[in-house]
């Protein structure tokens, strides 16, 4: 297993740092389980977030129930193998109540293999049936979108790319970045792509990025990165990296691609939340599940430095970062995840090599 940066808490305090992989953590773990007398007072969760954004709310959470949250955070989600050996042993069984995914697809991936099991929050009904299981296995909220990350002081407003395709146009040649496709919600929307336009379509749009010297990155912040520098003009990326940089001044603005009507519509990709089958703690994780879903949640999460979209019915706005685009993909994300391997197959033999 690779060298992975996670950040280990307990009650909001830091533990471990850019540990080598899960076994230190799972050492972690098991010593501060064992301490604790009352089961069902505390709560283990593996999140691909920042602390930073995610230890508020869970803070906020013991605050309320007095339930602890032993938290394991992981900004950059790692390969669907990777991650299946954080979150379970040799044999099977969970290292975590909980799984809080920035994404939805490897979320989905993971009831398909059995992992989850089902849950029914208070708050379910609040969320509409694309961003739900049906058998309750799991739950979209708090969405990051897709899109493009400009360099305010290269690019004037009107030469603001606008659609996936802009990236193509011969003025933009060597000019432009985007995260890397094998990896985290890069992945996942590719897969989104591929399932709605079809390979042949998606195949031919990512030739002509390739044709056109697009720059791809080896993480998700380094393509914000990398065009708040000058270095590039723009990129491929999501909200949640953008928002980030532009709350740090950087000269950057963030473009929903895609959401005027005659095109595919801008791409919200929900985050995601399940209990893993197995799991030590269910009543408590039960309780986090709920907690999540709640719109006051989603709204923490909106007015928070990531400014995440609310997926939840009630969500009347305004979100920190302007309207947010009605025209939006319109995207099977159980299909798109079915689509998941063959896209990355195709990605890692045609596009990145």
């Amino acid at each position: 297993m690779n060298r992975t940066s996670l950040v280990v808490k307990w009650a909001g305090k830091r533990i471990s740092y850019a540990a080598w992989g899960t076994f230190l953590v799972w050492v972690a773990l098991s010593t501060l389980l064992c301490a604790c007398g009352k089961r069902e007072q505390i709560v283990t969760v593996y999140a691909n977030m920042d602390t930073g954004i995610a230890g508020p709310v869970f803070e906020r959470f013991t605050e309320e129930t007095g339930i602890q949250v032993l938290s394991v955070c992981q900004p950059v989600p790692p390969d669907h193998a990777t991650l299946e050996a954080i979150l379970f042993d040799e044999k099977g069984r969970p290292r975590f109540d909980v799984f809080w995914n920035r994404e939805l697809l490897q979320t989905i991936r993971l009831k398909d293999k059995g992992r989850l099991t089902p849950v029914a929050p208070k708050h379910a009904a609040l969320y509409p049936d694309a961003v739900r299981d049906n058998d309750g296995t799991w739950y979209g909220f708090a969405a990051g979108a897709r899109g493009l990350v400009v360099n305010t002081d290269i690019l004037l407003e009107e030469q603001w790319p606008q659609r996936l395709q802009d990236f193509t146009k011969r003025s933009m040649r060597g000019n432009t970045g985007m995260d890397d496709p094998r990896k985290g919600t890069t992945a996942s929307y590719l897969a989104c792509l591929f399932s709605l336009m079809g390979d042949a379509d998606a195949q031919a749009y990512l030739q002509a990025l390739k044709a056109n010297q697009v720059v791809i990155q080896t993480g998700k912040k380094s393509c914000v990165e990398e065009v708040a520098a000058g270095r590039l003009s723009a990129g491929l990326t999501d909200s949640f990296e953008a928002f980030s940089k532009m709350g740090d001044g950087a000269p950057v603005a963030f473009v929903f691609a895609d959401k005027h009507p005659k095109s595919f519509g801008a791409l919200f990709m929900p985050g995601s939340v399940a209990m893993l089958k197995g799991a030590s703690h269910p009543k408590a994780a039960k309780k986090l599940i709920d907690f999540l879903l709640d719109p006051a949640t989603e709204q923490q999460l909106a007015d928070g430095k990531a400014a995440l979209f609310p997926l939840n019915t009630t969500y009347q706005g305004p979100h920190p970062h302007g309207p947010i685009p009605d025209h939006r993909m319109p995207v099977d994300f159980i299909k798109a995840a079915a689509r998941f391997d063959d896209a990355q197959r195709w990605i890692q033999n045609e596009f990145v090599n």
